[in-house]
């Protein structure tokens, strides 16, 4: 599953946002393949941002970054 290109500031919590949203994403019911997508663009957004304190991106702006690529 590619991931999305970004440039990274800091990739602390990276694994942890990709896990956890992963997480959220399956016990939400969605498949694993669109889950996937959702952690990948998760993490994507957090490594853009300096510290682990505003590093979690919320699910407003997962949705938006993944619709924005969607249609790119």
């Amino acid at each position: 599953m590619p991931a999305p290109r970004v440039t990274a500031v800091d990739t602390t919590g990276a694994g942890d946002t990709f896990v956890g949203t992963l997480a959220v994403a399956l016990a939400e019911g969605r498949e694993m393949p669109q889950a996937l997508v959702w952690a990948s663009e998760a993490a994507a957004l957090s490594v853009q941002r300096i510290g682990t304190s505003s590093s979690m991106p919320y699910r407003s702006e997962i949705n938006a970054s993944a619709a924005s690529r969607a249609t790119s």
